[in-house]
C-alpha cells in the first residue's frame, strides 16, 4: 500500500510517462549536464536484461512446482529424476 502511496504522489509530481526512469531523470538529471543521466539510463538497463526475466523465472518455476505436486500425487511418480523432468518440461510451457 505504501509502495502504490508513493508511486501516485510521484506521478502527480512528475508529470511524464517512464516511471522510475523519469524519476531518476528528474532526480539526477539536474547534477550534471552529462553524468546525472546515467543513473536512470543504467538502472533501465539493469531491470530489462536482468531483474525482470529473473522475476518471470521465478514465477513460472514456482508455477511449475506447484502444478506438479496434485498430478504427481495423482500418478504417484516415486523417481525424483522424473519429477525434475516433468517440472522443467511444465516451465518450458508456461514459458512458451
Amino acid at each position: 500500500m505504501s509502495g502504490a502511496l508513493s508511486y501516485a504522489e510521484l506521478g502527480t509530481l512528475v508529470p511524464r510517462s517512464g516511471s522510475e526512469y523519469a524519476y531518476f531523470m528528474d532526480s539526477f538529471g539536474p547534477l550534471h549536464k552529462f553524468w546525472g543521466n546515467l543513473p536512470s539510463f543504467v538502472y533501465s538497463w539493469i531491470m530489462i536484461v536482468i531483474i525482470r526475466p529473473a522475476e518471470v523465472a521465478v514465477i513460472v518455476l514456482t508455477f511449475s512446482e506447484y502444478l506438479c505436486q496434485p498430478i504427481l500425487n495423482i500418478f504417484c511418480i516415486k523417481n525424483p529424476g522424473d519429477t525434475e523432468k516433468v517440472i522443467k518440461a511444465i516451465a518450458l510451457v508456461a514459458l512458451g
